[in-house]
């Protein structure tokens, strides 16, 4: 599934799954509930929960699957340096910057 996710809110069913392509720096935000994100260029994966997110890796390649009912936001890096630079210090979903 490809779709232009950057900076929408996604809103998850359970086992729902997402494919991120040319996602390079791509912040994942788990807004609510329970994502797990695989990353291509780790080879790992990772459990985000409510207010945790990820940069994607030099190959821009993930999935993104719901573990429960979720909200996810992809952040693309040109709308977070944006951020930035209009003072809004580019905060996450829990607040960290």
């Amino acid at each position: 599934m490809n779709l232009d996710l950057f900076d929408s809110m996604i809103d998850m069913a359970f086992n729902r799954t997402v494919e991120l392509h040319g996602a390079t720096g791509t912040e994942v935000v788990c807004v609510r509930g329970r994502l797990w994100v695989v990353d291509q260029r780790q080879g790992g994966d990772r459990i985000l929960r409510q207010g945790e997110s990820c940069r994607l890796g030099s190959t821009g390649t993930a999935r993104v699957m719901a573990l429960e009912p979720s909200l996810m936001c992809a952040i693309e890096p040109s709308a977070q340096l944006r951020a930035s630079r209009n003072g809004q210090g580019g905060r996450l979903a829990d607040g960290r910057a």
